[in-house]
């Protein structure tokens, strides 16, 4: 009886865990304004879409970072979102992340692997791209004004 009404009054455990990563969501969200703009079934129907996949990391019950694939047209895949939550910062997982994420891409059956970076990416974010078999496709140099920036 008192497990029911705890289960009435907090959610059950499933529901608990979903609510912690609400703050997460919505930092990537914060972050995304193209994803901040889609409701739930937009997002939905994104996800559950021929050709992408997202894959998160758990360190325990915590997420520690996540990826999104998706395959093109032209048979390549893009590692589109790949990244690490700060509590997770230099502790070694950004390469076992961007391992799986290279190894899933290629399991999905690409003729090519690639993605973006820029300046604003971790300082760590190139090196291990390098680290990990990527190499540069393309230079661009542009100057972008950033609004509404989350404090550092």
């Amino acid at each position: 009886m008192i497990a029911a009404l705890a289960r009435k009054f907090f959610g059950s455990s499933n529901d608990r865990r979903i609510r912690t990563y609400q703050p997460r969501v919505d930092a990537i969200n914060a972050l995304e304004k193209e994803l901040e703009k889609l409701s739930d079934d937009q997002l939905r129907a994104h996800f559950e879409s021929d050709g992408v996949e997202l894959w998160v990391l758990f360190h325990g019950d915590e997420a520690a970072g996540f990826f999104e694939l998706q395959r093109h047209t032209d048979g390549s895949v893009e590692i589109v979102y790949f990244g690490l939550t700060s509590a997770f910062f230099g502790k070694g997982l950004g390469k076992h992340l961007l391992t799986k994420a290279a190894e899933s891409a290629w399991a999905m059956g690409a003729t090519r692997v690639w993605l973006h970076t820029c300046t604003l990416d971790s300082p760590a974010a190139l090196p291990n791209y390098l680290a990990r078999g990527f190499s540069p496709y393309r230079t661009e140099t542009y100057e972008a004004s950033i609004a509404d920036a989350p404090p550092a």
